[in-house]
């Protein structure tokens, strides 16, 4: 861990995105709209998710905006458990921060 306590107060924002990657019979039931927990938009074979964060704070945001996407994903993988329990959460990853102590980052 790193003491924030003498770190100046910055307004940081980051993105973040991740995917869920599912099989045809999930896209089928989701474009019918057939899934038990209910549905979510789809491209071909998985959706994916993206987030931004910003905040008034003396931390990096890249962690709350991967939180964001994080649980997005596992809500997207909860909603389709029941009918296919291989789906994957997968590149989750940090796209983009301004601002903040450490200054500029951009991955794509």
């Amino acid at each position: 861990m790193v003491g924030i306590r003498d770190k100046p107060e910055t307004e940081p924002s980051a993105n973040a995105k991740g995917r869920v990657l599912f099989s045809e019979t999930i896209l089928r039931l989701a474009k019918a709209g057939d899934l038990p927990k209910g549905d979510f938009l789809e491209e071909p074979s998985g959706v994916e998710i993206t987030t931004c964060a910003k905040t008034e704070s003396q931390t990096g945001v890249e962690m709350e905006a991967l939180t964001a996407v994080s649980i997005a994903a596992l809500t997207i993988a909860d909603m389709i458990k029941a009918v296919e329990k291989s789906a994957r959460i997968a590149e989750l990853r940090s796209v983009e921060k301004q601002g903040g102590v450490s200054g500029d980052f951009l991955s794509e």
